[in-house]
């Protein structure tokens, strides 16, 4: 889709300017001939190979000038064109803003209902005779949940799966899907809510995902089960390939398709002859999913006719009936495209001038290349990616009430295409908005983070000190990596001896008891209780020696605690241990959430430290808390600019000077992580480190 603007000049060129056989121009505005041809190019959405939206908007222009200044067309005419150019605008803009909106509001509303079941399972563990055991709870009530299942399970509802769902020729979504959703929704909460170290916020980003899943069943844009799983592949030369690419550029046919979806439609193009005096397309006749849809002129001339509808009812069956109102001439033009994107009548007849050779493409192959159907170009050319993307940005709007931070979060994981820029932002905006809104209004929570502190003091000098940082997070990240990838191996070996694989999640649930018992349930969610309790502690002056862990067995319950270096760091390894355990033992959550706290536990022991050796020279240790959660989070789950924009929001902007060692502590954490340490540890180039980072669709 063009811009705004250019969509407009488009528009009042094509209404004011017509082209005769021998291709000249002329303004004449009033002629039924000129007012037919304009209807048809409307309606049939023919276009030539070179008349793109820039070139369209200055003629537009000129001819706007022109008439201002006594050119022959009337200015009601002018008026009623520029209306209708406005009345399209504002359309599509309202059909974009309208599925955000729509979107951001279901995941809002989900999102609240999600966090309050979390909610009641919390205030359930506390009453609980032995609140420790928690967990095990939880385990027990998951394994039952996932026998109710039954074999299937509850898989099928991630990110990636609901992609391939919508795509044409991929495999459809579980005939249970909802029930499926929700069912994840639900285990997730019941691991979360009775203390199992994993976090909400990816699913809550699913439960976005899944809510624009289902926008996009009830919109019609889901692939259709009984087309073919792959588009017809015909022999066509590299010269008609380049022709063809040449002549949809920029058109709405492929607007929504992908780069590897274009390549194969190209293939799906024939080469078909005609003599002069053939019909080529019949006005009124319907295009069946097997005949020829779009035709693009390779050589040779044809005239189209447009009759109106009193004289179609009496014309006999083979007449060419009608005025000629265009001939088309050059080598390129496209003929009939919306045949391929909508099930209508055609709109003119189109007779061979000449003998021609034409490159044509049926509407079957079309949609198996992955083109959109009739519901994606009556909503705006949505693309099944950028809906997708919506909900997720909705999901960790809801999630962190963080908007802004939800939408890089889409951009970063789900990496929507197919949609132009403008569109897909004004989207994820409106998803993202409308679900922060409707959460906040119905939750009413305060901020998530108490941060009484946050300012970066040291000057140019302690960058030096954040950089550092950011070398420790990006090293630990790795760490972390690696230590899910032994558990993976731990638990599969457990399965290799016979232990049933529906009852892993109690080996996750027990461990997080035993490591519990270590730190006081630290590790256990609750929410933000813990990394509050690490950022108010970072504020309070330490009495005891930096490398004294006493402070971390030190009760909960008795105000908030001031956690030595030794101790942060000691949580942090526990965390983090506990989450991976839990994250392949089948139990379900996010890893975002344990990723903040483990940051800010690494991020509180270095500004322990350098306090301790410092003292007023360096910013407060909780200014190092909140820098280092948001680099464990962008090295841990690959979302450096979400991690910024993140910490920005979650601070309240309440130092900005602050965001050059924010940025600086994130890069360098990021580039430990996924480029420096795999190639130094494992030997990966730096080549195949990049290609690594394009599987972070998991995380939801």
């Amino acid at each position: 889709m063009a811009p705004i603007g250019g969509g407009l000049g488009a528009t009042l060129a094509a209404g004011v300017i017509t082209q005769s056989g021998d291709g000249s121009s002329s303004h004449n505005c009033h002629s039924r001939q000129a007012q037919q041809k304009v209807a048809f190019r409307h309606e049939l959405g023919g276009h030539c190979a070179g008349e793109r939206a820039p070139r369209m908007a200055f003629a537009g222009s000129t001819f706007v000038f022109a008439a201002l200044r006594g050119g022959s067309c009337s200015s009601r005419q002018l008026r009623k064109t520029i209306h209708a150019a406005a009345a399209g605008t504002i359309e599509q803009s309202l059909k974009v803003i309208s599925t955000g909106l729509a979107v951001g509001a279901s995941t809002g509303i989900a999102v609240l209902v999600f966090e309050k079941f979390i909610q009641f399972l919390e205030h359930a563990r506390e009453e609980l005779p032995f609140p420790e055991l928690a967990p095990v709870i939880g385990a027990v009530l998951l394994i039952g949940l996932y026998a109710v299942a039954g074999p299937g399970g509850l898989k099928g509802t991630d990110t990636g799966s609901l992609r391939a769902a919508l795509k044409p020729g991929g495999k459809p979504a579980p005939d249970n899907w909802p029930f499926r959703a929700a069912g994840n929704a639900t285990a997730a909460a019941i691991s979360l809510g009775f203390g199992n170290s994993l976090g909400p916020e990816a699913p809550a980003a699913s439960v976005g995902v899944n809510v624009a899943f289902g926008l996009s069943k009830l919109l019609g844009i889901a692939s259709q089960d009984d087309e073919p799983s792959e588009p017809s592949t015909n022999n066509i030369t590299d010269e008609q390939r380049h022709l063809i690419s040449k002549a949809l550029e920029g058109s709405k046919v492929v607007a929504t398709l992908e780069e590897q979806d274009l390549k194969r439609l190209w293939g799906s193009f024939r080469e078909i002859d005609i003599s002069a005096g053939d019909v080529l397309i019949r006005q009124g006749a319907l295009v069946d999913d097997s005949e020829p849809g779009l035709f693009i002129i390779q050589s040779g001339t044809l005239d189209v006719f447009v009759a109106s509808e009193e004289a179609l009812k009496i014309a006999q069956p083979d007449a060419i009936t009608g005025d000629k109102v265009f001939t088309y001439e050059k080598s390129g033009a496209v003929i009939g495209e919306l045949a391929v994107l909508f099930d209508a009548p055609r709109a003119a007849t189109v007779v061979a001038k000449t003998d021609s050779v034409l490159l044509s493409v049926d509407r079957r192959s079309f949609r198996a290349a992955g083109g959109r159907a009739e519901g994606a170009m009556k909503l705006g050319n949505i693309s099944p990616a950028s809906l997708l993307a919506s909900g997720a940005a909705a999901g960790v709007a809801a999630g962190f009430n963080a908007p802004i931070s939800g939408i890089f979060f889409a951009q970063e994981v789900v990496k929507p295409q197919g949609e132009n820029s403008l569109d897909l932002t004004a989207r994820l905006l409106a998803a993202a908005l409308s679900a922060a809104m409707l959460k906040s209004f119905g939750a009413q929570d305060g901020p998530a983070l108490t941060l009484s502190t946050y300012s970066w003091r040291g000057g140019i000098q302690e960058l030096v000190l954040f950089l550092f940082l950011g070398v420790v997070t990006g090293a630990f990240s790795y760490g972390t990596k690696r230590l899910s990838g032994a558990s993976r191996k731990a638990f599969g070996l457990i399965e290799e001896a016979g232990f049933p694989a529906m009852l892993l999640p109690l080996v996750g649930s027990i461990s997080t008891v035993l490591i519990s018992l270590v730190c006081s349930g630290r590790v256990m969610f609750d929410g933000f209780g813990a990394f509050n309790e690490v950022l108010s502690g970072a504020s309070i002056p330490v009495t005891d020696s930096p490398w004294s862990i006493a402070s971390l067995m030190m009760p909960r319950n008795q105000g908030t605690v001031a956690l030595t270096a030794a101790a942060l760091f000691g949580l942090a390894v526990l965390k983090a241990l506990a989450t991976s355990i839990c994250q392949v033992s089948g139990l379900a959550g996010g890893v975002f959430a344990p990723a903040l706290l483990t940051g800010a536990c690494v991020g509180g022991a270095v500004g322990r430290i350098a306090e301790y050796a410092l003292g007023d020279l360096v910013s407060n240790a909780a200014t190092y808390v909140l820098v280092g959660s948001a680099s464990m989070l962008a090295a841990n789950c690959n979302v450096p600019i979400t991690s910024v924009v993140l910490a920005i929001e979650l601070s309240g902007g309440r130092d900005y000077g602050a965001a050059l060692p924010l940025i600086a502590c994130i890069a360098m954490s990021f580039f430990v992580s996924t480029i420096l340490l795999p190639s130094l540890i494992e030997g990966l180039r730096r080549d195949d480190a990049l290609k690594a980072l394009e599987s972070s669709d998991d995380l939801i």
